[in-house]
């Protein structure tokens, strides 16, 4: 079967990762990815799977505008039902607007494996990647790590774990951290990620982070505690290194008439290589509704407040958001 994937990302990074994040210090962004995936069966227990993705990324105000296409090629075999072990090659490019930014590709070669039963999932990709220069500047590679387990203790109380470690770059960041919020499916309410307080950058990185949530399900809500450590190394702005961790705790509530509310508290701490500490503490109210199959809208009320060893960095700030999230689905 075919699919053909039509994705378009929108949000708001800061501007200066070092200055108050206010809404003079944010810029929109806009990733846009599309392209064709197809996969073919090999008798009854073999699939390959070949995809060919553009991506274009633009920035309100910063001058990292770029855009290229990632191939991936996977052979799976399926082990049973609900298992299957897969060896996969991916190769991608990243072309910037700019000539005095480097371009640069991104090729990997991993092994999967995939396992569901009624109770749980895993799924574990490792393998190598690396960071290849359009100009003699030193390449940079380095182990790929997905992992994500989720396990269903009993009828009201699950666990999810994850973990990754790759080689990146901003925008990728930017689109990791919309998907960990869910915002149209409400799945993660409240549950960050520290990516958001990301810059436009033409330097790629090395991610490292990792996370557990226990949820406590209710009889028309749930409870949930998560805690995620981080480690952005960056290959040549090593100002913008930092590591930390954020703890959130919440609960949410279904309501008649479809409408759902969550309150959490977060802590996020940044740590950078410069010796510079920031401490954000958030507090916020969600309400949202599934009003189709395919749009939902979320609206949210959130009071943040920064506790930062760097002078004049320290402020409060309240936040109000309104997100209306379109999800259309087709196979051909």
């Amino acid at each position: 079967y075919l699919d053909w994937r039509v994705e378009d990302t929108f949000g708001q990074v800061l501007n200066n990762v070092f200055a108050p994040d206010n809404p003079q210090n944010r810029e929109d962004v806009n990733v846009f990815t599309t392209g064709p995936v197809l996969s073919l069966g090999l008798g009854a227990n073999n699939q390959v799977s070949l995809s060919a993705l553009y991506r274009d990324v633009s920035f309100e105000d910063s001058p990292q505008n770029n855009d290229g296409v990632t191939g991936r090629l996977s052979l799976i075999r399926n082990l049973s039902r609900n298992r299957n072990l897969s060896i996969n090659v991916t190769n991608g490019t990243v072309n910037f607007d700019r000539e005095i930014d480097t371009d640069f590709d991104r090729r990997s070669a991993t092994v999967a494996f995939s396992s569901q039963t009624s109770r749980s999932s895993l799924n574990v990709e490792i393998g190598r990647n690396e960071i290849i220069f359009d100009t003699d500047r030193e390449d940079r590679d380095g182990p790929e790590i997905n992992v994500a387990f989720q396990r269903t203790v009993n009828s009201r109380v699950q666990l999810a774990a994850t973990y990754v470690q790759q080689l990146s770059d901003s925008a990728q960041l930017f689109q990791q951290f919309l998907a960990d919020r869910n915002i149209g499916n409400f799945a993660g309410d409240g549950v960050g990620n520290p990516a958001t307080d990301q810059n436009a950058l033409a330097d790629p990185l090395e991610q490292r982070s990792g996370g557990v949530t226990l949820t406590l399900d209710q009889r028309n809500g749930s409870i949930f505690a998560s805690a995620r450590l981080f480690d952005f190394d960056f290959d040549e702005s090593d100002l913008q290194d930092r590591d930390g961790y954020q703890i959130t705790l919440g609960a949410n509530r279904n309501l008649p008439g479809g409408w759902r509310v969550g309150l959490s508290g977060s802590l996020n701490q940044n740590q950078f290589s410069s010796g510079r500490d920031d401490d954000n503490l958030q507090v916020r109210l969600n309400v949202s509704k599934q009003l189709t199959r395919t749009l939902s809208i979320s609206s949210s009320v959130a009071h943040i407040e920064r506790d930062s060893n760097a002078g004049g960095q320290s402020f409060d700030e309240d936040v109000v958001r309104l997100t209306l999230v379109w999800q259309p689905t087709s196979t051909i």
